[in-house]
Formats: C-alpha cells, sequence, structure tokens
C-alpha cells in the first residue's frame, strides 16, 4: 500500500521509453504508487534518435542564432534560437510547416525560444515590415491555438481590416468565443467576431486577445438528439448567464424549442454558432434578460422568440461566417462606419438615402465651412429606417457635433422603426452598429436578420480583406461618397424623364403631409432627442429631387412651403434649415434616378446645402 522507490540510472545516448504500473521517473528516481505484492515493473529504453535540425531564413528580414549547428542532432537536445530583426521589421514569432502566412502555426512569440529537439524539425522566422501595412496580432488568451496574425495593406481603400470571425481557430475547452479585446482582462476596446476594427492612431500594429465565456454545463439542459443533431428543450439552472454549448455528447446543437427557456431568470445569453433555428417563444417572458450575445448563423427565427423579454436592449452580433456584400455598395458601408468612428475634431454628419450617398461632395462642404467640421457621408438608402442610423451616430458623437438630415419622401425617413434586410446588408461588415444602438427601439430585429441570413447562405462569400487584395475599389471615397465621378445620365433615368415629361412634366413622388403627422414621427423626434442629449443638435434639409418625378402638387412652392411648416411642427427641438424647393432640380443634375445626383452636381449641391448651414451659423451666433 506505500510507495516504493528505486534509483535507475539511465546510460547517455538512451531515452526512457516505457514505464508500467502507474510509475514516474525524475531525476533519477523511479517511483511506483500503492505497491500491492506481487509486482512487476517494466521499464524499457531504446537509443536516441539522430534528428535533422535546421532553422531557414531570410537575413534581409533579421539575423537568427542558434545555440546548436544545424545538421545531425541527437534526440532531446535543448535548442536556444534568438532573433534580431533588421530595422524597419518587426519580430511576428517562430513557425513550424511554414511561415504563417503560408499557413504555418507559431509556436513561440519571444525572440528568444528554447525547447527539446524531440522530432525532425524545420522551423521559420515570421517578419512584419512596419513600413507595408497595418497588422492585427491575434493572441488566443488562454486558448489552445495560440497566436496568428493577419497584415491588412495600406493600399486598401478600407480604414481597417474586420477581425477574425468565428469559424473554430481559436478554441478553449469548456469556453465559447465572445470576441476580442485590446487587453487581455477585457478592460480595453472590445471587438465582436468579425467586427470592423479601428487601427490605433500613429501605429501600424494592433494586438488583439481572444475573451472568452464559460459554457453553461449540459445537465442544465434538457434535450433531444435527432438525425446526429441536438434540440435544446428546456432550462433548469439558475445562471445569471447562459452560455448554449456548440455541441452536447459530441453532436451539434442546432435549435432552441419553443418554450424552452420560459421565464427565465438570467441576465446574459449567448447563442452559439451553430444554431440554425431558434423557435417562436423559445425564450418568452425571460423578463431579466439585457444582453445578448448573437453568432450570425440561425436562418429560422422571428422577434417573437423573445416575447416579453422587455429589457432586451444589448445586442453583440457575432460573425461565424464570411460577408457576402463585399463587393455592394452596401457592403462599403463598413468606410461610412469607420468613418464615423475616426473624424477628427467636431463632425458634421450627414444622414438620408441615397439622395446623401450619391448627392453630397464631402470635400466642398469641408472648403465652404472653413475645415471647422469634418464631414461624415452616413448616408444609405431611403428604405431603411433612418432613426436606427442616426442612434448609431450617436454612440459616436461628441458635445458640439451636428447631424444634417436631408430624408427623402418616404416613412423610413420620418421615423418608421422596422428593420429589414437592406440594413443587414449595410451593417454586415460593421456589426459593431448593433451594439451602438437600444435593440428595443425597433421592430423585426431577428425576422429581418433570418430573411437575410437565408439569402446570404445562398450567395457566394467573399471577405472584405479578399476583395480588397484582388484589387476591388468600392466606389466609395474614404468620407463615403458613392460613385461621385458619375457624369452624364443613364438611359434607363433618360427614358423616365420622356415618360414623366409625356405625361405633363409631373410624376408620382409625393410630398405627403402623412409622412409628417405620423405615429412613428415620435420615434425619430426620440432619436432627435438623444443627439441632444449628447451635446450636438439636428439640422434638418431635404432630400435632392428631379422636378419632373414629382407630382403636380410637389412642384408647387405653396405644398413644398407647407411641407416646411408641417416638418418644423412634427420635429420641434431640431432646426430646418433649408427650404425643400431649393432642392427640387432639373433633370441635368441627375445621373442614374430622381434621387442620385453626378459627380458635378454633388459638388453643386453641397454648394447651396453649405449656404443654409452657413446661414444657421449666422442666426445661432
Amino acid at each position: 500500500g506505500q510507495d516504493a522507490t528505486f534509483a535507475v540510472e539511465i546510460r547517455e545516448g538512451y531515452k526512457l521509453e516505457e514505464l508500467g504500473q502507474g510509475a514516474t521517473y525524475e531525476n533519477g528516481v523511479l517511483t511506483v504508487p500503492a505497491v500491492r505484492f506481487p509486482t512487476t515493473v517494466k521499464v524499457n529504453t531504446r537509443t536516441l534518435h539522430d534528428l535533422e535540425f535546421y532553422v531557414e531564413n531570410e537575413a534581409k528580414y533579421g539575423s537568427v542564432s542558434s545555440s546548436v549547428a544545424g545538421g545531425i542532432v541527437k534526440e532531446d537536445t535543448m535548442i536556444t534560437l534568438r532573433v534580431t530583426p533588421e530595422e524597419g521589421m518587426l519580430f511576428l514569432g517562430y513557425s513550424v510547416g511554414g511561415t504563417r502566412e503560408k499557413g504555418g502555426t507559431i509556436i513561440a512569440t519571444s525572440s528568444e525560444y528554447t525547447f527539446p529537439l524531440t522530432e525532425s524539425l524545420n522551423i521559420y522566422t515570421n517578419f512584419y515590415n512596419v513600413g507595408s501595412g497595418r497588422l492585427v496580432i491575434y493572441d488566443s488568451n488562454g486558448g489552445k491555438e495560440g497566436l496568428q496574425y493577419y497584415v491588412f495593406s495600406d493600399d486598401s481603400p478600407y480604414i481597417g481590416p474586420n477581425t477574425l470571425a468565428n469559424k473554430g481557430q481559436f478554441t478553449r475547452e469548456g469556453y465559447v468565443l465572445t470576441g476580442y479585446n485590446t487587453k487581455p482582462d477585457g478592460s480595453g476596446t472590445y471587438y465582436g467576431t468579425g467586427w470592423s476594427v479601428i487601427m490605433p492612431k500613429d501605429s501600424s500594429s494592433l494586438t488583439l486577445y481572444a475573451q472568452w465565456m464559460p459554457v453553461t454545463e449540459q445537465e442544465a439542459f434538457t434535450y433531444t438528439v435527432e438525425n446526429k443533431q441536438v434540440t435544446i428543450t428546456g432550462y433548469k439552472g439558475t445562471h445569471e448567464t447562459v452560455v448554449i454549448p456548440e455541441t452536447i455528447d459530441g453532436l451539434p446543437v442546432v435549435k432552441i424549442a419553443a418554450n424552452a427557456f420560459v421565464n427565465g431568470k438570467f441576465n446574459t445569453l449567448y447563442l452559439s454558432r451553430n444554431l440554425l433555428t431558434i423557435a417562436d417563444n423559445a425564450f418568452i417572458g425571460c423578463r431579466s434578460l439585457t444582453t445578448l450575445y448573437m453568432c450570425d448563423t440561425p436562418s429560422t427565427m422571428t422577434d417573437a422568440a423573445f416575447a416579453n423579454c422587455k429589457e432586451l436592449q444589448k445586442l453583440y452580433m457575432l460573425a461565424c461566417i464570411d460577408p457576402r456584400h463585399s463587393t455592394s455598395n452596401n457592403g462599403t458601408y463598413k468606410i461610412k462606419y469607420q468613418r464615423l468612428l475616426t473624424a477628427e475634431g467636431k463632425k458634421m454628419i450627414f444622414h438620408a438615402g441615397s439622395n446623401v450617398s450619391y448627392g453630397i461632395d464631402i470635400p466642398t462642404i469641408h472648403k465652404l465651412l472653413d475645415n471647422e467640421y469634418a464631414g461624415v457621408n452616413f448616408g444609405c438608402n431611403q428604405g431603411t429606417p433612418s432613426v436606427f442610423f442616426i442612434e448609431v451616430a450617436v454612440a459616436h458623437m461628441n458635445p458640439g457635433d451636428i447631424v444634417v438630415l436631408c430624408p427623402e419622401y418616404h416613412k423610413f425617413q420620418y421615423g418608421y422603426n422596422e428593420m429589414n434586410t437592406t440594413t443587414w446588408q449595410i451593417f454586415e461588415g460593421a456589426y459593431n452598429a448593433y451594439a451602438d444602438v437600444d435593440i428595443r427601439h425597433f421592430t423585426n430585429m431577428f425576422k429581418s436578420f433570418a430573411a437575410f441570413n437565408t439569402n446570404r447562405y445562398k450567395a457566394r462569400a467573399s471577405t472584405y480583406e479578399a476583395y480588397c487584395k484582388s484589387g476591388g475599389d468600392p466606389a466609395v471615397t474614404k468620407f463615403g461618397e458613392y460613385n461621385v465621378n458619375h457624369e452624364g445620365q443613364t438611359s434607363g433615368l433618360k427614358g423616365d424623364i420622356k415618360n414623366w415629361e409625356n405625361k405633363g412634366g409631373v410624376g408620382s413622388l409625393k410630398m405627403d403631409l402623412g409622412l409628417v403627422t405620423a405615429t412613428y414621427n415620435e420615434n425619430l423626434n426620440k432619436a432627435i432627442d438623444m443627439v441632444n442629449a449628447k451635446g450636438g443638435k439636428v439640422y434638418i434639409s431635404f432630400a435632392s429631387t428631379l422636378k419632373p418625378a414629382l407630382t403636380k402638387e410637389g412642384q408647387d412652392p405653396a405644398t413644398q412651403a407647407a411641407f416646411k411648416e408641417a416638418v418644423i411642427k412634427a420635429f420641434p427641438k431640431a432646426t430646418v434649415i433649408s427650404n425643400p424647393g431649393t432642392f427640387v432640380l432639373d433633370k441635368s443634375w441627375f445621373y442614374n434616378s430622381y434621387y442620385h445626383l453626378s459627380g458635378t452636381a454633388s459638388r453643386s449641391r453641397a454648394e447651396l446645402l453649405a449656404k443654409d448651414i452657413l446661414a444657421q451659423f449666422a442666426k445661432e451666433k
């Protein structure tokens, strides 16, 4: 019943290969635990292998010295490597299987690395030329995969990269990946997986540390298994944070059934990356639920999944699949978002639908306003909820910033708050935006995401980084302006104009007073209040609109004056700075729709708008 110890000498040139009966060997002493008579302990040795060891590197990046010369080396020889980078080079680490860029695995990041040689091995050094672009380094921060990095070229039209999506490249036993942080302990800046990264000012590199959340034990759930897939059917735990396991008994968890978490008392919920279906009423009555981490994998769910979850306000949307809209104008909205975050000094944020996206030249605004404000073209699509974009902007505003609204004649521009698939396309490359808002202020959030994701699964994946490397050039400037160099007029718009002229020069687009007497105007007023609470202010101008596209009434100055007065009355805490008629423009201004201006016209429209802004400044002074 006692441990037995023996002095065992292993001769030079030999190595212990096998120990029986649970025995251990250390410093010449073999220990056999809890001996029962009789006991036989096998102790087998073998000769040390001859191994090959080489260090391969290019001297132009840095010099590598080794405590052991390359060639044939005895097994278990201790080797120390030291790297001295050349000037302008940053050492990233040692790798095996090739350099990191060619799929190798980083095994150490310190410039000095000591290890026992146990197998034939090529070790590669990885360097980064500080002047060649911007660098993101990922540290698994307790996970298994160690360190990865990605070089993001300065030639890219994007200001910064997207973080790595969660595809299982970082794992930690008993935990799920919730994103990355600039500090290991999570006290720095947080980025969810796939979020748009802001590179530090005056720095070409950024280290991000994986952030982990412990998985809720499977005993807390009831579940069923069908076709080797798991459905969660119930929850019997008392946790404050519930993390749905990615797998149970090695099988993927793909569905949350109706009423599975009825009246749950938890505050935070993590929906893992294998989930495809969230049934209606799955989390009904979870009144204390405030925060949701959700991977972008479900394609079947509606807002009814969270029925009566009245405190659910924070959504951290996490990418687990590659984007599909990186080559589209909607996909380039990540540039606009990063412009919003990085513009220095006081900001002037222009927002509406495409009449802003395709119709305001920010350099002209800068010039005419004596560069007092950094302009941000935050225009989108007229059929997306303006209040969502304003609330996103508010999260990144400072006192003295100004929001300039130029709404099209469409309910989404006057406070209608229903989310849709187009909004999801726009922020696919900047999921950060969903964490900027209180999701209780919007309807159809999850149903629209499921519809968006259903179509996304059918489309070809294309990351923003791959698009940039291929030489792709999104038709948007760093200020967020679309197609600013387009001139002339497309044949399609010419045809539309001809049809309107055949009808007496009038179309069907209305300056409808109903737009500014609707109940949803209250949503826009709440967004205006949020701007004011941040110390900013809201100016309201009007959309640049092709005159023949308007109804006869819409072209009448009296109708335009009445519409302006209705806007003033509907939004009393904003300042109307323009007359609608100023921006009812001749056909020569337009490029391919009755809201899209040519490049030349965008500059002329910016002059008109700047004149109204300067007039308002004069009134305020």
